[in-house]
This record gives structure tokens, sequence and C-alpha cells, in this order.
């Protein structure tokens, strides 16, 4: 929806409307949704809607402008037919902002009578909140997420339950941005404050499957693991296609070995937002996982075509791009570098030639990895160390990375730390580093031999004699 409001501004009321209403629609099992970096990627393209409809493969496309004055606001919607580009549906509401719940609602029960789905009920919308101010604030909060702006997001939220404390989706929302752990705020405290506001939103509204889900991550116990792969599989049930909840997913079948399960969960993600990033870091990821190296590197040129801006898969794509072409990726990384201002972009080539060397690399990367890393987090703001040992992975140097692993990450209550470093040992098993015995320390302090029990082995490892040996 474009935004034709007066005020610029108003941009964000058009984008949470169109967001709004792709939700609704998602819902629907007969129908394929496009998720929303794909979607907004043509809004301001002059391009006809039939080569949309070919990139994106979809036989229709939901069109339409947002004009917003005051408490009046003006909605047009068309629902357009690709092959000839004619009008299925179209439809204009001039309402208060008071009904505009009930324009959504309204929305996407037209566009289902349109496209002739018999399905028993229409999505419903319903009243989150009764107060439109906060309402506001959420949508702007939605798109500062999708931008990945937490700190954004978090301080629009807090506002939101300020106005409206009973305002369940806020409360669901902000424990998301928790889960993203703005910057600022420690990993223990983003975990406190994400348990605490999924609770909130549970108590006004107890079927919010993702506050669900958030308030399982974030309770401390010995058996997080498998609590929070269960909590976001029964959020799954209920939204299949949402793609937040399906990314969560796609990490965490990845972390606990379910190599299989996350490679067709990725390329559901890839269908579903063909144009997004992050959909495509994914697939590389866990094709490699799968040991279906070559269509791993295949996938990774559309991550190529990007400049590896800060991400929590970073030192991941990166490892992968070492290990199938080495000279390019040094290439990529020292351009990368040379933008964001490091003082010795070069210095990243002198780590990978020295680092790899079998009897010397690893006493060279203890001496000189930390100042590197130390500048690039001082030029680009993003925590480099998260990933700081996964060069010694990438080089061979496999004992030294599950010792600095465990010497921090032995922690059943540490989901971040923890689950990355289980999750990059998965990635590289084909390296031998499931089957490194600091692997299965790190799985049993961290409670993923109960997960394995209750949901079946991973895919490289089993029990024998009441033992787990991976390979």
């Amino acid at each position: 929806f474009v935004n034709m409001s007066a005020d610029p501004d108003n941009e964000y009321f058009a984008d949470g409307m169109s967001e709004e209403i792709r939700n609704l629609l998602s819902q629907i099992p007969e129908l394929k949704v496009i998720g929303r970096t794909s979607s907004f990627a043509y809004r301001d393209q002059d391009i006809d809607l039939r080569t949309i409809g070919q990139r994106l493969n979809v036989n229709t496309v939901i069109e339409g402008s947002v004009r917003k004055s005051g408490d009046r606001v003006r909605i047009t919607a068309d629902l357009v037919d690709v092959s000839d580009e004619s009008r299925l549906w179209s439809e204009t509401y001039d309402r208060t902002m008071t009904d505009i719940f009930e324009i959504q609602d309204e929305v996407a029960a037209a566009i289902i009578d349109a496209l002739q789905i018999h399905v028993g009920a229409a999505p419903s919308r319903g009243q989150p909140t009764g107060n439109t101010e906060a309402y506001a604030l959420f949508l702007r909060a939605k798109v500062a997420v999708n931008n990945f702006e937490p700190g954004v997001a978090e301080n629009l939220l807090k506002e939101a339950v300020r106005l409206d404390p009973n305002f369940a989706e806020a409360w669901e929302m902000l424990a998301s941005v928790y889960w993203l752990a703005p910057e600022g705020i420690t990993v223990v405290e983003a975990q406190r404050l994400m348990g605490d506001s999924a609770a909130r939103a549970i108590a006004i509204d107890p079927g919010l499957q993702l506050a669900q889900t958030y308030y399982t991550v974030a309770t401390p116990g010995p058996y997080i693991r498998w609590r929070t792969l269960e909590a976001y599989e029964r959020a799954a049930q209920e939204r299949p296609d949402d793609l937040f909840i399906m990314e969560g997913l796609i990490f965490l079948l990845t972390e606990f070995g379910y190599l299989r399960d996350a490679l067709e969960l990725s390329r559901r993600y890839v269908e579903l937002d063909p144009l997004s990033a992050v959909a495509h870091m994914h697939l590389p990821i866990t094709l490699h996982a799968a040991g279906r190296k070559e269509e791993a590197v295949a996938a990774l040129e559309f991550e190529n075509q990007s400049d590896w801006d800060p991400q929590m898969y970073r030192w991941t794509i990166l490892g992968l791009n070492l290990l199938s072409d080495q000279e390019t990726a040094i290439a990529r990384v020292e351009a990368y570098l040379q933008r964001q201002g490091h003082p010795n972009p070069g210095r990243f080539r002198e780590l990978v030639i020295n680092g790899q060397d079998p009897a010397t690399g690893q006493a060279y990367l203890d001496r000189h990895i930390a100042e590197f890393v130390d500048a690039m987090t001082e030029v680009d703001g993003f925590a480099w160390q998260r990933g700081l040992s996964s060069l010694y992975l990438y080089f061979g140097h496999i004992d030294r990375y599950f010792e600095l692993g465990l010497a921090t990450n032995i922690s059943a209550t540490n989901w971040d730390d923890a689950g990355a470093h289980l999750w990059r040992a998965a990635v590289f098993h084909a390296l031998g580093t499931t089957a490194h015995p600091d692997y299965l320390e790190l799985a049993e302090e961290t409670g993923v031999f109960e997960l394995w029990d209750r949901r079946g082995p991973p895919d490289f490892c089993e029990k024998v004699d009441q033992q787990w040996v991976c390979e």
C-alpha cells in the first residue's frame, strides 16, 4: 500500500497496514502469501505486474493506497490477476481510525471471496487495542523490527503498552525485540525482560503462541533447549507461514542436528520470500550442513551479492566462503573492512594465511585474533567477539574451538552463546566437530540429550548401549 498522506511520516502506517493484511492472509493454508521483503521490493519500482508475478511465482497481487489525516483514514485496495492485469476486486474504505481492525478483516474476507477459496471461517484481526495511538506506535515498531532496529522498536512498544497496558500483541512483540537483544542490554538482562514481557502478554491472552514460545525460551532450567524447540514447533503449527517463527525454527533444527528438516524449511522460506537476504543466508548454510556442498556453493551466489552487513550469521557465511573459494572470500572481506574504516584491512589476509598452518596456526590466532576483532567491533558496532572462535574451526583447530566454547558456554540458561556454538558445530560437522568428544559434553550440559531422547536422534548421531555416539 502506497502512502498518499500529506505527511510523509505516515509511511509507517501504510507499511504496517500492508503487513497486517499480509499476516491475516498468510493464516489461510490454501494461499501461498509472499513474505514482506519480496512483496515490498517492488513497491516503488516501475515494473508491470505480470513480470512481478513471474518473478515471485504468484497469480495475484494486492495493491492500493492509504491516506491518513488525523483520525480519518481512506484505504483503497485492488486484487489484480497478474496474467492480464485485470481487477478481480476493488474497494475503497473511508472510515475513522477506530474502524481500522474491521477494515483489515473486511479486506481479507473480500479477497478470500474473490479468489473463490472455501475456508471454514475467514481470519479475523479482532481488536487488539482500543487505543488508536498505541496501535500507531505498534505499527511503527513492526516496521522497526523488520528493519532490524530493535532499540527503536523497544522504545515505541514501551510507550504503546504504557498507553494500553492490556495490549497483548504489543507485549508479545516487545518480547520478540528482547530476543534480538537491543544494543546496550546484556544477554542475561534481555532474557529477563523477554520473559517478563511474554508473561504479560500471556496473562492477557493465553492463546498467543509466540508469546508462549518466548516465555519458554526465557525460563531458566536444565532442559531449556528442548523446551525451546518444542515451543517453536507449536507456534509453527498455528502459524506455519510466519517467517519470523520459521527463521527461529530453522536455526534450532540446525543447532540440534535435524539437518534435513532444517533444509526442507529453508527451501520453504526461500519460496515464500525469494528476495529476502535472510532466507538466502539460511539456504547455503543448511545445504552445507546436509552435505550438499556443490548446491551450497551455488546458493551462496545470492548472499555474495550483499556486503556481509551485521548479521548473526556473518561468521558462518564467511566460513562457507572461505571453505569454497578462499581468495575471493578474502578479497570481499578486505573490501568490506576498507569501507567500514578498519585501520588495517589487509590484517584479515594475514590471519587467514597464518592461521591455517597446522603447526603454528593456533598459536598465531591466539596472539593476534583479539586485536583484529576488537578493531572490527569498534568500527561497525557489531559484536564480532561472538564468533571469534569460528576461525579456529575453519582452519582445523577444533580442540581450541571447543576449548573456547566450553569456557563460556556450559550453561543451560545461556541461550545465546551456547546455541550459536552448537549450531556452528552442526553446520560444519563434516569437519569433524560433532565427532569431537567436547561436542557431546557441550550437548549434555545444555540439555540437548534430553531433546534427542524425546524427539529422536539427530542426523549425525545414534544411541549405542545407552550412550550417544556422533560422527
